[in-house]
């Protein structure tokens, strides 16, 4: 959830720096699809951007607990109905979410739905490929006790993941402050996010490699 709202969303808010609709529909700021970047920019201040909408994703995050539910294969049937049944509500309380975010002007359509894709596909990736929840269940299950694993591992790469997602921020509004040329120093923040991503993303790679092997 951390990664997801806080990495995913506050990035992609700077990043691409889309105005709201109020801010185009009365404020005449100019209108940018989803995909473009917005005439928003960092160094202008502290903005609240339109792209992608934190309130959508924050609810949708319940539905990491239908896939506990789901598919935890130790669970009994009624269970696995008690996920499908609360997924189905997630997706009714994020469809109320992302029409009401659009008809107060506070979101585009595109904000809400596309965030909600993607953390659809950060949930399933991080449950089944990251971090495969089904493999460790089974695991404890068969041996009644968890390997031994540091404290909190997890964590430790949850949180690389958040710093490599910040470099990559740091690099992608470095190169777009030399694009609209505004700002130029930023680009001085390129060089040391590129060695702090090389560095980290080998230590994240060990880390993981190391926890896993287990499972």
């Amino acid at each position: 959830a951390l990664i997801t709202s806080l990495g995913l969303v506050h990035s992609l808010k700077i990043v691409v720096g889309r105005a709201r609709p109020d801010l185009v529909l009365k404020h005449n700021y100019p209108y940018t699809k989803w995909y473009e970047f917005g005439s928003q920019f960092v160094a202008d201040g502290f903005f609240y951007g339109s792209f992608p909408s934190g309130h959508t994703a924050g609810v949708f995050m319940l539905m990491s607990f239908s896939y506990i539910l789901i598919f935890d294969p130790t669970k009994s049937l009624k269970f696995k109905i008690a996920g499908w049944i609360w997924g189905g509500l997630t997706l009714i309380y994020t469809s109320l979410m992302i029409i009401g975010r659009s008809m107060t002007l506070d979101h585009w359509l595109s904000d809400s739905i596309s965030i909600t894709l993607m953390c659809w596909m950060s949930i399933h990736l991080l449950f089944f490929y990251v971090f495969k929840i089904p493999q460790q269940l089974e695991y404890i299950n068969r041996h009644q006790a968890y390997p031994a694993l540091s404290r909190y591992w997890e964590f430790k790469i949850l949180w690389r993941l958040l710093i490599l997602t910040l470099c990559v921020m740091c690099i992608i509004i470095g190169f777009r402050a030399i694009w609209i040329q505004r700002f130029p120093c930023l680009v001085l923040a390129v060089i040391p996010a590129l060695v702090l991503f090389y560095v980290l993303s080998k230590n994240l790679l060990n880390v993981y490699i190391e926890s896993m092997s287990h499972f």
